[in-house]
């Protein structure tokens, strides 16, 4: 497993927050197998569970002067099963497991005097997942089962306005950040010739929750109030059972029995979920 590390926090303590900005979470990686320009390999695994965590973004404690500075985004994070480029040979294993959680963004600072705006809130990170993935090479797999679950890092509420006081106008709120976009792939293969029995890939993406709007600041003696911050988006999500790149042949075979399940599923804005998808390439089914 891999986890990034947590962006810094920035204290103004009365200083303008125009241009500063908020640290990124940082990211994380996290493979079972990795290789490159090998031949012949033999490799024999029991479960493969990965996972990776990217950290959170940096939070700006507050805005000062009515200036804002720039929110950070959470940490990108990439789990692989098996990393494989310009390889030859058979991996088995029982079942590969595979969660890629993107980085959460901060909260956005509130406004620090009257009539200051709220910060925004900070962006959720990618989460990216495969659990195969192989370039240039020629491989046979054997395992039970494949599971990747990619999810997206939550975007982060917006900061409030401070109230105003006589002529000063209350703050406006903050926006809220956007979910972070998840990819999930079950097997991801460009230039490869890939064999492939198991019983069953599932691959799921789910895109990163979207933060709210931070409130605007009234004003308590008559005069214009702030306005509410936007909210955020929800991340996008993009799950694929099979991805064959160009100059691709993938052959999938069920371990047990003639039925292979492939269940691919995507939550979130312009959620796409693809089966099968074939760039240039061929994708073969010796089982139904």
């Amino acid at each position: 497993s891999a986890t990034g590390g947590d962006g810094g926090r920035y204290s103004n303590f009365g200083t303008s927050l125009d241009g500063v900005k908020a640290s990124n979470g940082g990211a994380a990686e996290s493979t079972g197998i990795n290789l490159s320009n090998n031949n012949d390999i033999n490799i024999t695994a029991k479960a493969l569970t990965i996972t990776a965590q990217g950290g959170t973004s940096g939070n700006l404690d507050s805005s000062y002067g009515g200036l804002n500075g720039i929110r950070g985004v959470g940490g990108v994070a990439e789990a692989y099963g098996l990393k494989l480029v310009s390889t030859k040979g058979t991996v088995t294993a029982t079942n590969i497991t595979i969660t890629a959680t993107g980085g959460n963004g901060s909260t956005g600072g509130n406004g620090i005097q009257s009539g200051n705006h709220g910060s925004d809130g900070g962006m959720g990170g990618q989460g990216i997942g495969y659990g195969m993935k192989t370039s240039n090479s020629e491989l046979l797999l054997d395992a039970s089962s494949l599971v990747v679950k990619a999810i997206g890092g939550t975007g982060a509420a917006g900061g409030q306005g401070n109230n105003g006081t006589d002529i000063i106008q209350g703050g406006n709120g903050g926006d809220g950040g956007d979910g972070g976009a998840a990819t999930a792939y079950g097997i991801h293969a460009t230039n490869s010739k890939i064999g492939i029995t198991t019983d069953s890939i599932l691959s799921t993406a789910q895109g990163g929750a979207a933060g709210a709007g931070g409130t605007g600041g009234t004003n308590t003696a008559g005069g214009a109030n702030g306005s509410n911050g936007g909210d955020g988006v929800i991340g996008t999500a993009t799950a694929y059972g099979v991805y064959a790149g160009s100059g691709s042949v993938v052959t999938l075979t069920a371990k047990n029995g003639n039925t292979l399940d492939i269940g691919v599923t995507a939550t979130g804005t312009d959620a796409k979920a693809y089966i099968v998808y074939a760039d240039s390439a061929s994708v073969l089914f010796d089982s139904s």
